[in-house]
């Protein structure tokens, strides 16, 4: 990472974080506020964030907020692409697994996206979030059955929770 030219390292040590600085004289007082921030609650540069809640919390809002605050990219689910979700609207029971599907390949793709990126990401929305939450609800309610429900969640399974995917550390 690059203030002004001059190199700052981040350092995990014992959990501590450390700021090794080459040069100091160059830096603004913003600048040391953003790193103070960073070190206050040991936020690694390198670190992907996820705010979670349901439609109209103001997830977006607080994505861009924290990343414009710890200067870090953001990541925001785009709906707007998405081919299933006015289907699913117009028949739950119908289109739940397809769009449970679609949105686990989205996310999957940019939850890859940002840990080759080399982190630094606030998202909007985990892909934790749809096998815990949305996938488990359409199966209690009744708008998945059983068969999609068991595919969905063996599929998040092989892709998701295995050595090879990042995991989250719940703070």
């Amino acid at each position: 990472m690059r203030f002004n030219g001059d190199e700052i390292d981040f350092v995990q040590n014992n959990g501590d974080l450390q700021l090794i600085l080459d040069k100091v004289d160059n830096f603004t007082e913003e600048e040391f506020d953003l790193m103070n921030l960073r070190e206050k609650y040991g936020i690694p540069q390198n670190a992907v964030i996820t705010i979670a809640g349901t439609v109209g919390v103001g997830k977006s809002t607080m994505t861009k907020a924290l990343a414009d605050a710890l200067q870090f990219r953001t990541s925001f689910e785009n709906v707007d692409t998405n081919p299933y979700l006015d289907l699913f609207y117009e028949d739950f029971e119908k289109w739940s697994f397809h769009l449970q599907i679609y949105f686990l390949a989205e996310r999957f793709k940019e939850q890859k996206r940002m840990f080759e990126y080399g982190g630094g990401f606030i998202q909007d929305r985990s892909i934790y979030e749809d096998t815990g939450i949305f996938a488990k609800m359409h199966w209690d309610k009744g708008t998945m059955n059983k068969v999609d429900y068991e595919t969905y969640t063996n599929l998040f399974e092989a892709m998701v929770m295995t050595p090879y995917f990042p995991h989250p550390d719940f703070c």
